[in-house]
């Protein structure tokens, strides 16, 4: 039998006229459960937040102890001495290798005086002889590789804050505490009889000085020819179409390329491009890069190079872009939305998520907590959407996408969105609203 549409719909405006409160009913334990949810996801967010922030500050303590052991042994040198000299630490092992390989060299000589010159017994004193000289050649070779690394290695640590220095933050933290400890001599040698030089890697193992892997440079030669590229696009004042823009980028691809895998992760980590770094050094990918899987490793690669390619891209269309604007200026176009977010600088930041600090500071307010965790960035866009909406603008806060959400109120239907900006990229807003204001 067909439904009756018309009986259907009578009994469900009777039941409304009955029970008003019938759909809140339904609706408030849902919204509970909601609550109860979102409130649980808040609390294992700032549990991670907290916890990311205690291994940050115990990598900040290891990198600042290692630092400052390395800057108090490169001050124990007084000017004169050279610090390649050997140290007084290995001085006994050289001459005890020293004085055995001369027994052995006096010792054949002394036998082979008495023998035929091109007998068997001849030939293997003078073996002897020639291994002697050649492992006391060899240990010297080795040392001078030492003292060698040695002045390369400590005069590239900055013996400032940064543990790194003129080092590349993508060496492994591990790899600079090594070259440390070797250089401020605090392992133990050992030499074999053919005057190969070792050290102790104080995990238990040893490694030959001709096979120790040294920190890869910071790649600041390929840095400044790629920061002068873009300083060129943005004194230029021209817009690039897709031929200058390609031309300008296979120039970068030839820089990076040239320099090799060293060069494209420096760039990624190294705050040397407009003192920006574009990826964390404990970002997943670099694992994947030092993979021993060759295909992990490669793939990993690609990403990486893409992913540099494409932000020195963006920039270059950013930088001529503001200098075609400086060259090119919008007559209307003034700097009140910038300086109206200069003169609120210190006003902003109370609507930001707290930090851990200012979350304990709290106290045991557990609502008080979750009030400074969270922040309150809806308000925060009210109130830039207050400052811009004159000029034909709206903003407001987009949870998704975790940045606000700049819409054209001029636009058509579904062509209003301009762009998603950060916090620290409001003045870009502001920036963008100044020189396109719609009133």
């Amino acid at each position: 039998m067909a439904a009756d549409i018309g009986l259907i719909k009578a009994a469900k405006d009777a039941y409304k006229f009955q029970n008003p409160n019938f759909g809140k009913a339904l609706s408030d334990p849902i919204k509970e459960g909601d609550k109860r949810r979102r409130e649980q996801a808040e609390k294992l967010r700032l549990e991670q937040k907290a916890q990311a922030e205690q291994l940050r500050r115990e990598k900040k303590a290891t990198e600042e102890r290692i630092n400052r052991e390395i800057k108090g042994y490169i001050d124990q040198f007084p000017p004169g001495i050279p610090i390649s000299s050997i140290p007084e630490k290995y001085r006994p092992k050289i001459q005890e290798f020293a004085f055995n390989q001369k027994s052995i060299y006096n010792a054949a000589a002394t036998a082979r005086a008495n023998m035929q010159a091109g007998t068997s017994e001849y030939q293997e004193q003078t073996d002897k002889m020639n291994g002697a000289l050649q492992a006391v050649a060899n240990l010297k070779a080795q040392w001078d590789l030492f003292g060698q690394g040695k002045e390369d290695s400590l005069s590239n640590f900055s013996g400032e804050d940064d543990l790194y220095g003129n080092f590349s933050k993508s060496n492994s933290r591990g790899l600079i505490a090594l070259n440390g400890a070797l250089f401020t001599d605090k392992l133990d040698v050992s030499i074999n009889d053919q005057g190969d030089l070792f050290f102790d890697d104080g995990q238990g193992g040893l490694f030959k000085m001709s096979d120790l892997k040294l920190p890869t440079m910071k790649a600041a030669q390929e840095a400044m020819a790629i920061e002068n590229l873009l300083v060129k696009a943005y004194e230029n004042g021209v817009r690039l179409n897709k031929t200058s823009l390609d031309y300008n980028m296979s120039q970068i691809k030839k820089t990076i390329q040239k320099g090799g895998i060293d060069v494209l992760k420096s760039l990624a980590v190294d705050d040397l491009v407009a003192g920006v770094s574009l990826l964390d050094p404990d970002d997943e990918i670099f694992t994947r890069l030092n993979s021993q899987d060759l295909e992990v490793a490669m793939e990993a690669k690609e990403q990486l190079e893409n992913f540099v390619y494409s932000q020195y891209r963006s920039a270059l269309q950013s930088q001529a872009e503001q200098g075609y604007r400086v060259k090119n200026p919008v007559p209307q176009n003034s700097n009140k939305h910038i300086n109206w977010l200069r003169a609120n600088a210190n006003r902003l930041p109370q609507y930001l998520p707290g930090t851990v600090d200012q979350v304990i500071a709290a106290g045991s307010d557990r609502d008080r907590q979750f009030e400074i965790a969270k922040g309150n960035m809806s308000e925060l866009g009210d109130i830039l959407n207050e400052e811009v909406y004159s000029d034909g603008y709206t903003v407001e806060w987009n949870e998704e996408q975790q940045s606000f959400e700049l819409l054209n109120q001029r636009g058509k239907e579904g062509m209003r969105f301009v762009n998603f900006y950060k916090m620290e990229e409001l003045p870009r807003l502001m920036q963008y609203v100044d020189m396109n204001p719609n009133d």
